[in-house]
């Protein structure tokens, strides 16, 4: 059985959300996010892609928008080994999204 870890990251808005079609005709929402861990260091920035309800809810999100998202870490699926012998978790998948 796998674990799945969640992680909540507390952050601000980016890149404003952008409503897209994937090739296979999926409906999703993109945008972007910066974090900062410690006032002293630059910030982390991540793209988040959000499906189903959750990218719905993501379109009104605007550049500087404080939110708080909560990720599930899954190993990727990549055809090549990974560099080191522990999966990698993969947090580009949107879970859920409240505006704090």
């Amino acid at each position: 059985m796998q674990t799945q870890l969640t992680v909540s990251l507390f952050g601000t808005v980016s890149n404003s959300a952008i409503s897209r079609i994937s090739k296979n005709g999926r409906r999703y929402t993109a945008f972007g996010v910066a974090i900062i861990s410690d006032r002293n260091l630059q910030a982390f920035h991540y793209n988040v892609v959000a499906f189903g309800k959750q990218g719905q809810f993501a379109k009104a999100f605007q550049t500087g928008t404080r939110i708080k998202l909560v990720v599930q870490a899954q190993p990727s699926s990549t055809t090549s080994p990974p560099s080191h012998s522990s999966p990698q978790p993969s947090c580009d998948r949107f879970v859920r999204s409240h505006n704090v």
